[in-house]
């Protein structure tokens, strides 16, 4: 089956998610009468029998996309799709240019744009950090990439998510088979390993000398503990159904580079965003429907926000990014299952204030500066 894209754009945010809410689960017999694709009321038909019918506006094009980053001052969007990295100019919604990528597919996320550098740093799915420059025609072409340290249980680190410091001369990234934060130095592309837990996803920095990391699949397990094999790394699991029951955020210490804590949170971390004073850090829990809420002075955890759309509903929502508006009033959850972006009022207590339809399982949402456009 050929998937494509839809890039929404709305109301300052714009969301990556597969092809094609007011979500509605197509009854049996509708079905039959039916075929996936577009329907003749606009409406969308998606394998999973969900009839879409997407806000805002729409972008198409083959794929499946996994991050995004905003290139403001020139108006554009860089989109981290399966095989490429697309440009799309927002004011008319054209896809400027397709640059495949020089090996591999893409990783599940980590994409950013540096202003000061003119490049665009992402991760692949085997074992570099690309790098493309972007120059003063709005074209795309690549630079020399990053090689990663291969881990020792063998086989590729896979790459993830990626924060730069201030300056913008060192690189984090996460590497997921090697159960490590890697530490770029751009000037020499010298790489520092510090372990965190288990299948690290995402990263952030609260300061120069403070770092957040979203583990997968949780903290490292002790000895004794219930634990099943994954990719090289054992995973804690629960000992009645061997199904993975941890999830954590390791916080990092920038200045002797070590793991000092290790938070444990909601079910599969994913993307994680502060709050404006830093104050801080909400964690998409993509199997657990929560938002967990970590005080970042205390590095507890304060709150859990649940992002179902009834509380008598079935889990599965599967909220795996998230983002803040510009005044910090509001958090926009990209809740994949529900294909659609949860909005949450950050003033206590936390509310949902209601969810906006996108396409086929979103998973990545951004905002622009005014949060208006």
């Amino acid at each position: 089956m050929k998937f494509v894209i839809k890039m929404s754009l709305f109301a300052g945010l714009f969301v990556a998610s597969v092809s094609l809410l007011n979500t509605e689960i197509v009854a049996q017999n509708n079905v039959n009468q039916m075929k996936v694709g577009t329907q003749p009321d606009g409406s969308i038909l998606v394998p999973t029998n969900q009839l879409l019918r997407p806000a805002g506006f729409q972008v198409y094009f083959p794929g499946r996309p996994v991050d995004l980053v905003m290139i403001p001052n020139k108006g554009l969007l860089a989109v981290k799709n399966k095989n490429s990295l697309d440009l799309i100019r927002l004011s008319d919604r054209t896809i400027l240019q397709s640059l495949p990528f020089p090996k591999s597919g893409s990783s599940f996320k980590g994409i950013y744009y540096s202003e000061s550098k003119r490049n665009i740093f992402l991760t692949d799915a085997e074992d570099l950090l690309l790098v493309a420059n972007l120059d003063d025609n709005n074209i795309l072409s690549w630079k020399n990439p990053v090689k990663m340290p291969k881990p020792s249980i063998g086989g590729d680190p896979v790459p993830g998510g990626i924060c730069f410091d201030e300056s913008e001369n060192t690189i984090f990234v996460t590497l997921s088979r090697n159960n490590s934060l890697a530490v770029i130095n751009i000037a020499d592309n010298s790489i520092i390993e510090i372990p965190v837990g288990i299948a690290p996803y995402d990263v952030i920095l609260k300061s120069e000398t403070k770092a957040y990391v979203s583990n997968w699949g949780g903290r490292k397990p002790k000895d004794g503990e219930s634990v099943y094999n994954t990719s090289g790394s054992n995973v804690l699991v629960d000992p009645g159904t061997g199904i993975a029951n941890n999830g954590s955020v390791s916080v990092i210490d920038l200045k002797n580079n070590i793991q000092v804590k290790n938070i444990e949170i909601g079910l599969h971390p994913s993307g994680m965003v502060f709050s404006n004073d830093k104050s801080l850090l909400y964690v998409a829990c993509a199997n657990s429907d929560i938002i967990s809420v970590i005080n970042t002075e205390t590095d507890e955890v304060m709150d859990e926000i649940s992002v179902r759309m009834k509380h008598e509903l079935p889990f599965g929502s599967s909220p795996n990014a998230l983002t803040i508006s510009p005044d910090g009033k509001q958090i926009f959850v990209a809740n994949g299952t529900d294909n659609a972006i949860c909005v949450i009022d950050t003033e206590k207590p936390y509310r949902v204030a209601g969810f906006i339809p996108t396409g086929w399982y979103p998973g990545a949402v951004a905002v622009n500066n005014s949060g208006t456009v």
